[in-house]
Formats: C-alpha cells, sequence, structure tokens
C-alpha cells in the first residue's frame, strides 16, 4: 500500500462585531475588504468606495481572495456568517458572554462575525486597513439611518489546513 499526504493552508479573516451581523454582513465585508459578490451586487458601492480609498491595498487584498461557493444563492461568495467565540444566543436573538450562560440551558451559536475567505494571510498593513475600515463602517451603522451604531470587537486571522491523504491499494 503506497500512502501519500499533501497539506495546504486557507486562511479566515473574522471580523467579530457585538451585534447580530445577518443585516450587513455583505456590505461591512465589501467596504473593510473591497471584496463583494458582483452577481448580487451585495456591497457593491460599499466595495468601490474601499478601493478609492485604499488603492494598492484594496488590490492586494483581492489578490488574496479565495471565494467560496454560497449555497443559497449559487454565485461565488467572498464571505459568510461566523459564529462568534465566546458569545451565545438564547434562541430569541438575545446575545450575551458565554459566561452569563445558564446551566442546563440550550444555548446557539452567536452569528456576530463574519468570515472572508484568503488563500494568503494579509500583511500587518492590509490588516490596518481592515480594521480602520471596519470602525468606520460600524460607528457610521453602514450608513443606515434605520440601524443604530454598533462595535467592532476584534479583527483577526485564522488558519485552516486540510490535509489529503491517499492510500493506493495493490
Amino acid at each position: 500500500m503506497q500512502t501519500a499526504s499533501t497539506t495546504q493552508s486557507s486562511y479566515l479573516l473574522v471580523i467579530d462585531t457585538d451585534t447580530y451581523a445577518g443585516n450587513f454582513e455583505r456590505e461591512l465585508c465589501a467596504y473593510a475588504t473591497g471584496l463583494w459578490t458582483q452577481e448580487m451586487h451585495h456591497g457593491e458601492q460599499e466595495g468601490l468606495d474601499a478601493i478609492r480609498a485604499g488603492g494598492q491595498i484594496a488590490c492586494s487584498i483581492a489578490a488574496k481572495s479565495d471565494p467560496q461557493f454560497d449555497e443559497e444563492y449559487g454565485v461565488p461568495r467572498v464571505e459568510q456568517l461566523h459564529p462568534t467565540a465566546g458569545r451565545f444566543n438564547n434562541g430569541m436573538g438575545v446575545t450575551r458572554d458565554i459566561c452569563e450562560a445558564e446551566p442546563g440551558k440550550t444555548t446557539y451559536p452567536a452569528y456576530e462575525s463574519i468570515a472572508v475567505f484568503l488563500s494568503a494571510p494579509l500583511s500587518e498593513r492590509e490588516m490596518e486597513f481592515v480594521r480602520t475600515r471596519a470602525a468606520e463602517y460600524a460607528a457610521n451603522a453602514g450608513g443606515d439611518p434605520h440601524r443604530k451604531a454598533f462595535a467592532i470587537r476584534d479583527v483577526y486571522l485564522v488558519e485552516r489546513q486540510t490535509t489529503r491523504t491517499e492510500r493506493r491499494l495493490a
């Protein structure tokens, strides 16, 4: 039997907020990175604004993007909702720190974060651009007068390693 293994890294740029991110995840992604799903036009104006503001930095982030397939819409998607570590949802949309969970009560993931798929890690300069733009978007509630401002809790990278093993029998 012959065995061969390869390991490949991919990355997630995670932006943690302090509120449910499902109402603005695409627009926040576009505003902070310059990446948006062109087929759906969600975040197109925000993305163009990021490209104008960031120039080469936004282009560099785009070169590292790794769109994943969106099962709901059937198009490539550059971000997804991501469960927020250390937070929970009580099932009614109220989110809190995990240490506040009542013993024996069912809890659900708090989707206060987005994750952007990347093929390579961002530089410190690119990370600073994303942090600044995300904070700006949150402070202005994304320019939506019907939404209240929210906070960005953290912006960080997660490395995912995938190992592929092939075993040939006889």
